[in-house]
């Protein structure tokens, strides 16, 4: 699986609005770099467009990589892989309800698509959707229970919505199943000091 997501902890939901138990601040994830570089090198048709991909990628070109996206889909409107393309185009500057529309366009097409279900949760996450999230990440989960990725988005969505119990129980699953990847003992231990602080 190559998606992954690092994240800072922080008390309070994005905006401040958010609230957890007994009316504490929320716990929110607040992403350093949502989905890594790397996510689309093999997305293209041919040798060609993978380059084309890799160096809009290294150049953070977004706007690049949604043109090229668009100009395949005209091409084939059914191409799951550059519906994919242009939802992780419009995320990665923050237009998520474009990005939802990708992400579900390319599932509905390639449902086996692990890449595109992260996109879509995430997604909706960061559209002050989370709770529309969890299922998505469920459906996620039942395609690759041994992801340490879903069970961190797990519990960035929990965290989002508050519950901050389950967002550790997801965090230790993300932990587990990833020992050796430092985000997710990051996440992990601080998810432990902000509970500390509530007792």
């Amino acid at each position: 699986m190559r998606t992954v997501v690092v994240a800072a902890l922080v008390v309070g939901g994005i905006g401040g609005g958010l609230t957890g138990c007994a009316g504490a601040p929320a716990l929110a994830l607040v992403p350093w770099s949502p989905i890594l570089s790397g996510l689309v090198a093999n997305r293209g048709d041919d040798w060609e467009s993978r380059q084309k991909l890799n160096d809009l990628d290294k150049k953070a070109d977004w706007p690049g990589m949604f043109s090229l996206a668009q100009g395949y889909l005209k091409r084939d409107q059914t191409d799951a892989n550059w519906l994919f393309v242009a939802g992780y185009a419009q995320f990665r500057q923050a237009n998520y309800a474009m990005a939802i529309e990708g992400a579900q366009s390319a599932v509905s097409i390639n449902p086996e698509d692990l890449d595109s279900w992260n996109l879509l949760a995430e997604s909706l996450r960061l559209s002050n959707r989370a709770a529309e999230a969890l299922p998505v990440l469920q459906r996620a989960g039942e395609l690759d229970p041994a992801s340490a990725v879903i069970a961190h988005l797990q519990s960035t969505a929990l965290s989002s919505l508050g519950d901050a119990p389950a967002a550790l129980a997801a965090a230790g699953r993300a932990r587990e199943l990833a020992p050796h990847e430092p985000e997710y003992l990051y996440v992990l231990a601080n998810l432990h000091n902000r509970l500390g602080e509530r007792d």
